[in-house]
């Protein structure tokens, strides 16, 4: 996974790319220095700034660039990013997704009537 592109599920909900994964560090036991040069742990900083409540305390933490400096955020609070590589190599599989998400006006709006009528 280290190199893909992850998009955090908290502020402005930027995306990233993942330089490293730390299995031995998690959201309680890795510390953010702030501003004032205090410490806070990476779990109740997402408390305090997005209140986001960690609920897998073991969870590996993703490391990334940010402004020039490197981040430890909980995997919980990132999505991937883009398409597979097990997609992205099968020339087959490539054209499929690319005909469902290459639709134009017509299409798209049959899609959507479709679907909503299944919902109801």
């Amino acid at each position: 996974m280290t190199g893909s592109s992850v998009i955090a599920n908290y502020g402005t909900k930027r995306t990233y790319v993942v330089k490293d994964i730390r299995f031995d560090q998690g959201p309680c036991s890795t510390f953010f220095e702030l501003r004032d040069g205090t410490q806070i742990s990476v779990a109740k900083y997402f408390y305090k700034q997005y209140n986001l409540k960690v609920t897998d305390k073991r969870q590996p933490m993703l490391i990334m660039n940010q402004g020039g400096r490197e981040i430890s955020v909980p995997s919980e609070f990132c999505q991937l990013d883009g398409v597979p590589d097990s997609i992205r190599n099968n020339s087959r599989a490539m054209r499929t997704l690319l005909n469902s998400v290459k639709q134009n006006p017509a299409e798209k709006m049959d899609s959507i009537v479709g679907m909503v009528q299944k919902l109801f």
